[in-house]
This record gives structure tokens, C-alpha cells and sequence, in this order.
């Protein structure tokens, strides 16, 4: 513990600065685990293929190591609280989610679609 705190004054000083070093520690932890794997594995009709709990795992792992070796801070846990596209995104996502709506709306299969 004492170990810790000698970090942790050495490397941060304060909880602000703390705060701001993790945010980039995580922030960057998250963006190349989510990086890493396809957009399916956030967001999919099919569960099987859904990934998110693995990908915060990974990411807490990664982010917990960094923040006890190089601030002294134990994190407890880390969460995604929203999934959010890229304004610059946001029209091709749109589109493609309209004629994938109509492809299935228009399916003699639709009611078999889950």
C-alpha cells in the first residue's frame, strides 16, 4: 500500500490529475481493443456474436495494469455506458439501416427473421 501511495504522489500528485491520466489510459485501452474487433461484436442481431463483456474485460485488465504500475492507482471497475458513431458516420449508418429495413420488411421470411 505504501508502495502505491509513494506512486501515486510521485506520478499524479492530485485526484485531477489522476482522473485525466486515466481517462487517456482507458480511453486508449478501449479504442484499440475496439479497434480490434469488428462492429458485430458490439452490436449484432445474432448474441453469439456479441463480444462486449470480453472487450471491457480486456480493457479493465489492460487499464488496471497500466494504472498500478505507472500511477499507483487500483481501478475497480470499467463499463461502456454508450455506443455512439462518428458524426461523420452517422448518414452512411443511417442508409444502410434503412435498405436493410426495407430488404426485411419486404422478406416473405420476415416473421422468421430474429
Amino acid at each position: 500500500m505504501e508502495k502505491n501511495l509513494l506512486k501515486f504522489w510521485q506520478t499524479v500528485n492530485s485526484r485531477a490529475n489522476a482522473e485525466s491520466r486515466l481517462v487517456v489510459s482507458v480511453s486508449s485501452a478501449l479504442g484499440t481493443a475496439l479497434g480490434n474487433n469488428d462492429f458485430e461484436a458490439l452490436i449484432s442481431l445474432k448474441k453469439e456474436e456479441i463480444q462486449i463483456d470480453d472487450i471491457v474485460r480486456h480493457v479493465f485488465k489492460i487499464s488496471r495494469k497500466i494504472a498500478g504500475e505507472q500511477y499507483g492507482i487500483e481501478i475497480l471497475s470499467v463499463a461502456i455506458r454508450r455506443l455512439m458513431y462518428p458524426k461523420q458516420n452517422l448518414e452512411s449508418v443511417y442508409k444502410r439501416m434503412t435498405v436493410q429495413s426495407a430488404l426485411w420488411s419486404s422478406s416473405p421470411w420476415r416473421s422468421f427473421i430474429c
